[in-house]
């Protein structure tokens, strides 16, 4: 899977009270002046061991050793040696793996290394290589390939029985029906003696880091019968975060084949403030309807706090059938949760299997007097941008299939929050205000989305090839200030045949949206006729219009054109996974900003970038939904 970094607590603003701007007469629990807070639990975990997190195809989640990071942030190089801390089997590939035991066991893998895995487990002895079949002996003649641990897990902290905890959660992907939780807090008690309270890794505490498992066999959901039936392999990255009914949670796709596998939704786990014991609530889409539904699910979910009190109000999600879902979860009381009724809010007619971005921006009036300048505001309007495309995974008897026909990146506006003088939606709940239309309304890419067109320049010599994207203003419908139309959003058809959005998108700190798009190579991985390694472009594009910054001026990659260095709006580095953003840190190119991708060769690549400006004219910035 895709690495996952831990290293200290994550960092909340100092004025963070956990006051629910929703609810605000209810006491968060984590606000008990008995409890641990969270500004010690930061001083606490802040020297604690980095670690990198992956899981692989031996069927274990495997944790290596990064340093230690300072109170100044400075990595400490002491540890920081790849050393494993960690190997983690869930019960289910040891089910799959092992004749000799039905569950997971707790064993020695190797000199330095741990195996922590569930402790309900039946075996009187470890497992040894004399009860394990070939599912996982790659020796073996008769080998052939299975998939394992391998979706990308993901962490954060949370609070529970008066203090506050670190969690990696993950999934399987094509490996399995699984959802698993480890408490990560305190990897090393040598290296945190500030903490004295969570397990450290030892196999003496395999049953305490082992938080649960859970599959289509134990998961029980109140008031929904069978809820467990709708989950399938787990792909996607679970979300740790906090909701309204006062408890942290962990929220994951239903994935794909499960045993309705026409329907698509999302799983809650509410993990109870008191006790820490996870309750389930699966909330889901319509049911399909015709003799024959296709096979439906989700993978990704994305939420959003809309009014930044650190609380979840709302999940989006896409599925297969390429449906644009909002699940609303701003009640206090979890049986209320359930997808918006305006959902779908778009049929892209293409698979989404990627995560979501969610984000905001406002247009913004200075009115200069006697007293000063005075800055105003409208409300925020909410896009949700993504891309379509699919990638199956390879079996022993067929290559890795992808998405086929014309794929997209779209910039989708979610125009239902209601009205505030009726008491309804969003707008009713909440003094954090966003522009919406009055039901019903339809979004369509042939009626109401403006389209960007890419242009494609070849590269030369060591210079990669790369894009442009036009710049067309997007008239939003019933707007109020600048152009006015009748424009839901807006949309990029990918131009090369095949190409394909299979990686997350992700918002840089500056306001762009930058993904990579995908375009597999035209030989099978099971031939001996090898054609190339596959390609894509990374694009960096304005979230609210799809829009480039132009050939001249304002393009986010700096490239070598026929005339010469210019801007660009994609650049062909061929990279895969998510891209990042870093600064240099550096006072020789003045802290410039660079992006980070990995490579479909295997490598990684570097390209320094142009920084875009925070707010021009009257537009503020993008803020992503987290």
């Amino acid at each position: 899977s895709s690495p996952l970094w831990v290293g200290p607590a994550q960092t909340y603003d100092s004025t963070v009270s956990w006051t629910d701007l929703l609810y605000p007469s209810k006491t968060a629990p984590e606000a008990s002046a008995s409890i641990q807070s969270y500004a010690s639990f930061q001083a606490a975990e802040q020297g604690r061991l980095n670690v990198v997190y992956a899981g692989a195809n031996d069927g274990f989640l495997h944790g290596f050793r990064a340093g230690t990071t300072d109170s100044t942030g400075t990595l400490q190089t002491t540890y920081n040696d790849g050393q494993e801390v960690l190997a983690y089997m869930p019960g289910a590939i040891l089910q799959s793996a092992a004749s000799a035991c039905t569950a997971g066991t707790t064993e020695s893998v190797a000199q330095n290394i741990h195996g922590v895995l569930p402790a309900n487990s039946n075996c009187s002895t470890p497992t040894t290589s004399a009860s394990v079949d070939n599912t996982l002996d790659f020796s073996n003649t008769n080998y052939a390939h299975n998939w394992f641990v391998d979706a990308a897990p993901g962490s954060g902290d949370l609070f529970y029985n008066g203090a506050w905890h670190t969690w990696l959660v993950g999934g399987l992907g094509p490996g399995g029906a699984v959802i698993y939780a480890l408490d990560i807090t305190n990897p090393s008690s040598a290296i945190n003696a500030a903490d004295k309270t969570s397990p450290t890794f030892t196999e003496s505490n395999a049953s305490k880091i082992v938080i649960g498992e859970w599959s289509p066999s134990n998961i029980v959901c109140p008031g929904f019968a069978n809820c467990a039936n709708y989950l399938g392999n787990t792909y996607g990255t679970p979300l740790i975060r906090r909701f309204h009914n006062g408890s942290w949670g962990v929220v994951f796709g239903n994935g794909y084949g499960s045993n309705n596998n026409t329907t698509a939704g999302v799983f809650v786990m509410l993990i109870d403030p008191k006790s820490g014991s996870p309750t389930f609530y699966f909330l889901s889409t319509p049911a399909p309807t015709g003799k024959t539904p296709p096979a439906n699910g989700i993978a990704s979910v994305a939420s959003a706090d809309l009014d930044l009190d650190h609380i979840v109000d709302y999940l989006y999600a896409g599925d297969l059938l390429g449906n644009i879902w909002r699940f609303d979860v701003t009640s206090s009381d979890p049986t209320q949760w359930a997808v918006s009724a305006s959902s779908p809010l778009f049929n892209a007619g293409q698979p989404i299997t990627t995560k979501l971005t969610v984000s905001t921006f406002r247009w913004l009036t200075t009115t200069q007097n006697l007293t000063g300048i005075t800055l105003t505001h409208d409300p925020e309007r909410v896009v949700v941008n993504f891309g379509t495309g699919r990638a199956i995974a390879q079996t022993t008897v067929g290559a890795t299939q992808y998405a086929s026909g014309s794929q997209y990146l779209f910039g989708i506006w979610d125009w239902d929050m209601g009205d505030p003088k009726k008491g309804t939606g969003w707008n009713g709940l909440s003094s954090q205000q966003a522009i919406g239309l009055a039901p019903p309304q339809t979004i369509s890419l042939s009626t109401n989305l403006q389209q960007q067109t890419v242009s494609t320049f070849p590269g030369s010599g060591s210079n990669p090839a790369y894009r442009t994207v036009s710049q067309n203003a997007v008239c939003w419908k019933g707007a109020a200030t600048g152009c006015s139309g009748n424009s839901m959003g807006w949309y990029i058809q990918l131009p090369t045949t095949n190409e394909q959005v299979i990686f997350d998108p992700t918002l840089t700190t500056d306001g762009k949206l930058v993904v990579n798009t995908f375009i597999p190579s035209v030989d099978s991985p099971l031939s001996c006729n090898a054609a190339g390694n596959s390609t894509g472009f990374t694009f960096a594009l304005w979230p609210d219009t799809g829009a480039g910054g132009g050939s001249s001026s304002g393009g986010f990659f700096n490239v070598i054109g026929n005339s010469g260095a210019q801007t660009a709006d994609a650049v062909q580095l061929n990279g895969v996974g998510i891209p990042q953003t870093i600064s240099s840190g550096q006072k020789a190119d003045s802290n410039s900003a660079y992006l980070l991708t990995q490579t479909s060769g295997g490598g990684a690549t570097t390209q320094k970038v142009n920084r875009s400006v925070l707010a021009t004219g009257a537009r503020l910035n993008w803020i992503e939904r987290r």
